[in-house]
């Protein structure tokens, strides 16, 4: 079995590769396409059972141009695109629902004691969960060739509240995998009686940072999160088209600190931002939205950069 990019288990086709004899899995409705061998990157069409001997492709896949345009240029027109609009009001709305009720205090008062009543926290945790796992469909869906955005799929009672608890933690673990290299460095110098001054632990917590969105991309690819930990999967493709990723990587962190200075600005949602007066309260829900928004753009960059530059990616390298 494989996994999605939330991490649920799917039906799929095991078979050895032609070239080097590794074993390779990949989901089932892809059996026809092209795709690449994690271990080689040799190339070959998966195969319809498992078990089959692949079909081996001897012509070579070429970066497809256009990058730059298409995540810079081009990203604020899926916000005008009609078959975007019902996509847009639901991440609008789920918005709203933190901003209204996120910070609320419902509990009251009963006979001797008072009733705690967590609505706001909870209702934090289901609308970040919902995020959290859309992102993760853009990323995916945009690397597949997806021009619009992809359609929200939650599923209902105890699955909703499953894939909402696997979505935040996919992306808690995309965010603290890339900085674990570096925390282990500085732990082996420190407890060497070597003292690592602050600008020496800045520039490595950024370069952990800056690896972030191919964790995000791996994970999204529904390929296996263990690929995370791979660090050809991971490095190679930087380096090889490392203008291209620093743009999807520039977009993140403006859309992360973009999203923590909303939320700092914020804290306490309409409870506390009325009282500064409507137009204050108004703005605030717009801004809010606005970075949702730039989040959305960045998570688009990613399945962007994996979409133009599927060759030097395995993990997502599946073809028409």
């Amino acid at each position: 079995m494989v996994t999605d990019q939330t991490g649920t288990s799917i039906q799929s086709v095991t078979f050895r590769c032609p070239k080097c004899n590794s074993l390779c899995a990949f989901a089932k409705h892809h059996a026809g396409r092209g795709a690449r061998c994690l271990t080689c990157n040799h190339r070959f069409t998966i195969p319809d059972h498992d078990g089959q001997k692949p079909t081996s492709i001897t012509t070579e896949m070429d970066p497809l141009p256009g990058y730059y345009r298409r995540a810079l240029c081009d990203s604020w027109k899926i916000f005008i695109n009609p078959n975007n609009l019902k996509i847009m009001i639901f991440l609008a709305s789920l918005v709203s629902l933190e901003y209204f009720i996120g910070f609320t205090d419902f509990s009251f008062n009963m006979p001797g004691f008072r009733l705690q009543l967590p609505l706001g926290i909870i209702t934090v945790f289901i609308v970040n969960g919902c995020l959290f796992c859309y992102y993760f469909q853009i990323v995916a869906s945009a690397a597949f060739s997806m021009d619009d955005l992809p359609d929200v799929e939650l599923d209902v009672g105890f699955a909703f509240f499953w894939n909402i608890i696997k979505s935040i933690y996919l992306f808690i673990v995309a965010f603290l995998l890339p900085l674990v290299p570096f925390a282990i460095i500085v732990s082996i110098i420190e407890n060497a009686d070597i003292e690592l001054p602050l600008f020496a632990k800045i520039p490595m917590f950024l370069v952990g940072c800056f690896f972030f969105p191919m964790t995000i991309l791996t994970i999204a690819s529904g390929r296996g999160t263990w690929l995370a930990f791979d660090p050809r999967v991971m490095i190679t493709p930087v380096f090889r088209a490392f203008g291209q990723y620093f743009t999807a990587a520039f977009l993140t962190g403006l859309a992360v600190i973009t999203q923590f200075l909303v939320t700092y600005l914020t804290i306490g949602g309409f409870q506390e931002m009325i009282k500064k007066g409507p137009m204050i309260a108004t703005i605030a829900l717009l801004g809010c939205i606005a970075a949702r928004m730039l989040n959305i753009i960045a998570m688009r960059s990613i399945g962007l950069f994996a979409q133009h530059y599927s060759c030097y990616l395995p993990q997502i390298q599946i073809e028409d």
